[in-house]
């Protein structure tokens, strides 16, 4: 909330910088021989479990926003919206959609690696999720 990463995302921001290092460099160098008209901008976009966003990810939403609100294909005009809010409203379906993605893929990771089991050779797959889910009419009684 105040702008700082998290540990594990500033660490998974940092090895992301690390490996692409040496494509930055490359692209300077193209920058320098005048084969590349500029350097692009690496930013690292690290989205984690429970959905926090890397600076990088932030800064790529705010470029993809600017770009959107700057092509002129915008309504803002005819819809009488104001363009701040038309900027807003693409800003949080962008980053909606961004949290919608990154949950779907790791519910299908989860859902690849399969259930624990408890390691009780006789027990099936479906009395261990028997055992595990509660039984809502217990619950709500």
């Amino acid at each position: 909330m105040r702008g700082v990463c998290s540990p594990n995302v500033a660490k998974a921001e940092d090895e992301k910088a690390k490996k692409y290092k040496v494509l930055v460099q490359l692209a300077d160098r193209q920058v320098q021989r005048g084969t590349r008209n500029y350097l692009p901008e690496f930013l690292p976009c690290i989205i984690s479990h429970a959905g926090e966003l890397s600076s990088g990810c932030i800064r790529v939403v705010e470029i993809v926003t600017n770009a959107r609100m700057a092509s002129g294909n915008t309504d803002h005009k005819r819809c009488l919206i104001n363009g701040k809010r038309l900027s807003a409203a693409f800003r949080t379906q962008f980053r909606d959609a961004l949290m919608i993605n990154n949950i779907n893929g790791f519910g299908r990771q989860l859902l690849a690696a399969g259930r624990a089991m408890s390691g009780n050779d006789h027990l099936t797959a479906i009395n261990v999720y028997a055992d595990a889910v509660p039984c809502w009419e217990q619950v709500l009684h």
